[in-house]
């Protein structure tokens, strides 16, 4: 069993220049590095089979793009190769044919999708002035989530779409109790929890779980200092 992540990180935030990516091994304790540059590799994301791994790089010209790191060569290729604009925070299909991932080519931050090899980079969301980030989908393939504000200093949400080809429709998850701020939704492998953060004292982040329709919100951390970037376990056959 393996895990990717990012180092240095002192705390949670949208770039990490100078981080790079290293993969530890669970059973052995042994930390490899991936191949880096001067910049920095942030938002790693492992593909469903195991055998790539889709990132977000500074590496040229100190401006976010997305990458994919083929494990069995040990290459990596880029992936968004629109000229302007910033594409980061990739995130794989349940099937792994496509990426679906963050990008302020057409002005604000708004949600594409893009097969593996990078090729037909489409606009999903269509939400005007507001920011969306952290897009991911559902098992079923049917449905993205993701987290939407309308600027600095504003309670973030978490917004729902479907993806069927259909005219594009928003419907905004809301608990079982007054706003409050979440943000960096994942579904659980069978679809029916997200895993989120929130903070809805106004200060302390902790991790939370509801139904993706918004009911049965429960918190499940309970800890003064900041807990956030949740994910599940995937099931094994």
């Amino acid at each position: 069993m393996r895990v990717v992540f990012i180092s240095p990180c002192l705390s949670t935030q949208e770039s990490y220049r100078g981080s790079s990516l290293f993969i530890l091994d669970i059973a052995s304790i042994e930390i490899t590095p991936l191949p880096t540059t001067l910049g920095g590799d942030y938002d790693p994301a492992w593909s469903p089979d195991g055998n790539f791994i889709a990132f977000t790089s500074l590496r040229e010209n100190d401006e976010a793009k997305i990458f994919i790191y083929d494990l069995s060569e040990g290459t990596v290729e880029k992936l968004s190769e629109f000229p302007y604009g910033l594409d980061l925070q990739p995130s794989w299909s349940p099937e792994g044919a496509q990426i679906v991932f963050v990008s302020t080519r057409n002005g604000p931050y708004q949600i594409w999708t893009m097969a593996v090899d990078g090729s037909n980079q489409t606009r999903f969301s269509a939400s005007q002035d507001l920011k969306n980030t952290h897009p991911a989908w559902s098992p079923d393939r049917e449905t993205i989530v993701y987290t939407q504000s309308s600027g600095e200093g504003t309670v973030t949400r978490l917004v729902s779409a479907r993806y069927n080809g259909e005219e594009f429709k928003e419907f905004m998850i809301q608990p079982e109790v007054n706003l409050v701020p979440m943000r960096e939704a994942e579904f659980s492998p069978d679809g029916v929890w997200l895993v989120y953060e929130s903070w809805p004292e106004g200060n302390n982040h902790d991790i939370y779980i509801m139904t993706p329709n918004g009911t049965n919100r429960t918190r499940v951390t309970v800890n003064p200092a900041l807990d956030f970037d949740p994910t599940w376990r995937p099931i094994f056959p």
